[in-house]
């Protein structure tokens, strides 16, 4: 889906940021987010979705990748295991059919 991302943030307040940071698996492009501002807003969500966009946005520019962020994003709680499966289940089954979008190009 080269037109837009999904994600599944998962919040625990059992570790730090730090912690959380070094628990995940390096993208196969190698991107390293930076966290500047992380000192100052440690924790937020806000915070983190930036730095993820900035990183993004680096990685466009020195790759000569014409890039644009849409200016707002959909946020929604998921409080129960099975809303999580079905929203799992909708990311899967949407890239499978990311052919039929109307941005689809071979």
């Amino acid at each position: 889906m080269p037109n837009h991302i999904h994600a599944l943030v998962f919040i625990s307040g059992n570790c730090s940021l730090k912690e959380k940071r070094n628990q995940a698996k390096s993208p196969p492009y190698n991107i390293q987010m930076h966290y500047a501002n992380a000192t100052a807003q440690k924790g937020r969500l806000s915070t983190v979705i930036g730095s993820y966009k900035a990183a993004i946005t680096k990685y466009a520019y020195q790759n000569n990748i014409t890039f644009a962020w849409q200016t707002r994003l959909f946020e929604h709680i998921i409080k129960h295991q099975e809303e999580y499966n079905a929203i799992a289940e909708y990311i899967q089954n949407y890239v499978a059919r990311w052919y039929l979008d109307k941005y689809y190009k071979q």
